[in-house]
């Protein structure tokens, strides 16, 4: 059930609605943490950074031992999270005029705001991808901490977890950046769950009309 609070600004009040729940937040924030650990400890084995691994661990023992202890927090809260946000993540046709607009981000005067529901189609667009990358990296890494893996299938293993790994460490820090930079004001959603109104008039506009029809706002 989404939840309205007011907030007193010049001219008026303004209104804020609630985008993510406490439990979407908290799973959000557990996922997040353990995939910076697991960045961190799984480059740290790969490129043999022994005095980094050393340093923020005490040894490159426990530096696997954190891998694969939060291996498993990973795929525990991405699992959780992706299930809890499955039913706005189903792409819609105006998410395709999102695409084809790139989401107004090519538009240097920010005039052009491209269709989206409560979660735009590059959000859907990082959901499917984490999704495949989580069931990569749990089958993968699984396999190889519990040795059921042939040896001889053992480096293409390693290989397909270190590619997916770099791919989605590349996406994050482009999903990172969205929700900063780019996009002001989003990365507040995550900490507080709430968007004020005209955050989502210019940022989910398709989203706004639902909420206007409901008598929400």
């Amino acid at each position: 059930m989404l939840a309205t609070a007011t907030a007193k600004v010049r001219g008026g009040a303004k209104r804020y609605v609630e985008k993510y729940s406490a439990i979407d937040r908290l799973l959000h924030f557990i996922h997040l943490i353990s995939f910076i650990v697991l960045a961190i400890t799984g480059l740290s084995m790969a490129y043999r950074w022994t005095g980094l691994g050393e340093f923020l661990f005490g040894s490159m023992k426990n530096v696997k031992e954190v891998h694969e202890f939060f291996g498993w927090v990973l795929v525990i809260s991405g699992g959780l999270l992706f299930l809890k946000l499955l039913p706005e993540s189903i792409f819609k046709p105006y998410d395709f005029k999102w695409f084809a607009k790139l989401g107004g981000y090519l538009d240097p005067s920010h005039r052009t705001h491209a269709p989206a529901g409560k979660v735009n189609a590059g959000q859907k667009v990082y959901y499917w991808f984490g999704v495949v990358a989580l069931i990569i990296m749990a089958v993968t890494g699984f396999s190889l901490m519990y040795d059921l893996v042939p040896k001889d299938e053992r480096a293409l293993f390693l290989a397909i977890h270190f590619v997916t790994a770099t791919l989605w460490i590349a996406f994050f820090i482009i999903h990172l950046y969205l929700a900063t930079i780019a996009n002001p004001g989003t990365i507040w959603a995550m900490i507080n769950g709430k968007v004020s109104e005209d955050y989502i008039k210019v940022h989910n506009p398709e989203w706004y009309k639902e909420l206007k029809e409901k008598g929400i706002l």
